[in-house]
C-alpha cells in the first residue's frame, strides 16, 4: 500500500492509499461536511472554492446507480436519505452529513436504501 495526502482549499488534509493495479487512488473517502457548517448554501460555497461545479441531485427510493467512473474528482454530500456506497474497493453507508469522495479514474457505485429520496450536493471538479 503506497500512500500520498493532499491540502484542499478548506486545508483540510486528505490521505489516499493505492489499491492494487485495477482501484487506482481511494481516498479516505468518508467525512462529515456537517463538522463546517450546517447550511446547504455555505457547503455550495466550499465546494465551488474546491472548484466543484456543485449541483443538487436526487435518487429514487432503491435506485442503483453501478460502476461509474469518471475522468475528474467528484463529491457527494448527502442533504437526505441513505445510501449503500462503494468507492474502489472501500465500502460503507451514506447518511445526511456525509461527504463522499471520489477521487478520479476510480470505479463508484451507490444504491439508495431508504423510504424516501435520496437528496445530494455533488459535483465534479474543473479541469485544470
Amino acid at each position: 500500500t503506497y500512500s500520498l495526502s493532499e491540502r484542499h482549499a478548506n486545508n483540510k488534509k486528505q490521505d489516499y492509499r493505492f489499491i492494487g493495479y485495477k482501484g487506482g487512488y481511494v481516498m479516505d473517502w468518508k467525512s462529515r461536511w456537517t463538522e463546517q457548517s450546517e447550511d446547504v448554501n455555505a457547503l455550495k460555497k466550499q465546494l465551488q472554492s474546491e472548484g466543484f461545479d456543485a449541483y443538487q441531485w436526487t435518487g429514487r427510493p432503491g435506485g442503483a446507480y453501478l460502476n461509474y467512473i469518471h475522468a475528474q474528482d467528484e463529491v457527494v454530500c448527502v442533504l437526505s436519505g441513505t445510501a449503500d456506497v462503494e468507492v474502489g474497493d472501500a465500502q460503507g453507508t451514506a447518511e445526511p452529513g456525509d461527504r463522499i469522495d471520489v477521487p478520479a479514474n476510480t470505479y463508484h457505485s451507490l444504491t439508495v436504501t431508504s423510504e424516501e429520496p435520496l437528496v445530494v450536493l455533488t459535483g465534479m471538479r474543473h479541469s485544470l
